[in-house]
């Protein structure tokens, strides 16, 4: 029966569905200032990336930043360069070497 509910949800409902537990265990634990293991957010967030929802990994995103285990995540963004729209435009690799797309693409 329970199966057979899920089925019958769009792909966000399941999503919220399944992980409705864990993430008001968390949301119970972020009101209580209680800090959860690493690794038990990183199981949270493994399992929302998995119902392929992103209200659902927003939300285990939001509830896991809120908790305080994941407060360097997305920081390393800024040191991503960005794709430059003309390929023949020379961007310096992380090797300190200037290339063009093509010749990036051919190390």
């Amino acid at each position: 029966e329970r199966t057979a509910r899920l089925a019958a949800m769009t792909p966000t409902q399941r999503a919220f569905a399944v992980l409705s537990d864990p993430l008001s265990l968390l949301e119970e634990m972020n009101g209580r200032r209680v800090r959860a293991s690493p690794r038990s957010l990183s199981a949270l967030i493994d399992a929302a990336a998995t119902t392929e929802s992103p209200s659902a990994m927003s939300s285990a995103l939001s509830l896991s930043a809120t908790n305080g285990g994941i407060k360097n995540f997305g920081a390393l963004q800024s040191f991503v360069t960005a794709v430059p729209t003309n390929p023949r435009t020379r961007v310096v690799c992380p090797d300190g070497v200037r290339r063009t797309k093509e010749e990036r693409l051919a190390v």
